[in-house]
Formats: structure tokens, sequence, C-alpha cells
């Protein structure tokens, strides 16, 4: 799977458009204020980016978990 690919399924994904809005306007200092489907972000936040219509961790792609089995 090409980042093409990825990028597809990520602007496809509803949680991954969410994580792209929040990353793009900034979280809340509060995890409760974060949407539910991306709560489990919150602890590492920072390291989030988007770049190319993908969202990242570090230098590690975040796939959306709709995609996971075509990785394996």
């Amino acid at each position: 799977m090409n980042n093409a690919e990825i990028k597809k399924a990520t602007d496809g994904n509803q949680t991954s458009n969410l994580l792209k809005e929040i990353i793009k306007i900034g979280w809340p200092q509060v995890k409760a204020e974060v949407s539910r489907d991306i709560q489990a972000y919150f602890p590492f936040r920072e390291e989030l980016i988007t770049q190319n219509g993908l969202i990242y961790k570090g230098e590690r792609i975040v796939v959306p978990t709709v995609i996971h089995n075509n990785l394996l």
C-alpha cells in the first residue's frame, strides 16, 4: 500500500478528518472537550502533524483502522 492509497482512505474516513481538523485548529486543554472518536489520540496530541493529506505521529503515518488489514 502506498501513500496515495493511505491518503485516499484517510480522506474518506470520518475519524481521520476529525483528527486532521483538530490538528489544524489546535487541541483543547481538556480531553473531555474532544470528540470521543479522537480522544485516544489526546495523550500524544503534541506529536501529531498533517502533511500532504496524511497524518503523522512523529515520522510514522497514522493509518485509518479501516485499512489496517490491508497492511498485514
